[in-house]
């Protein structure tokens, strides 16, 4: 399996699609807003990891 930098982006961004009620309005109301905001989409599909140990 391929780990370049572009392949993990790339994993990392399949893998939250599949959450589409955390990304994604459920509908046009406000309530129905995407539940995370972009930064903390960002966070998530970033080149890097940080693990505390």
């Amino acid at each position: 399996a391929s780990t370049s930098p572009a392949d993990v982006r790339a994993r990392k961004r399949d893998a939250v699609a599949c959450f589409r009620s955390q990304i994604a309005p459920l509908g046009p109301a406000p309530e129905d807003a995407a539940i995370l905001p972009p930064a903390e989409l960002a966070h998530h599909v970033r080149d890097f990891e940080v693990w505390f140990a």
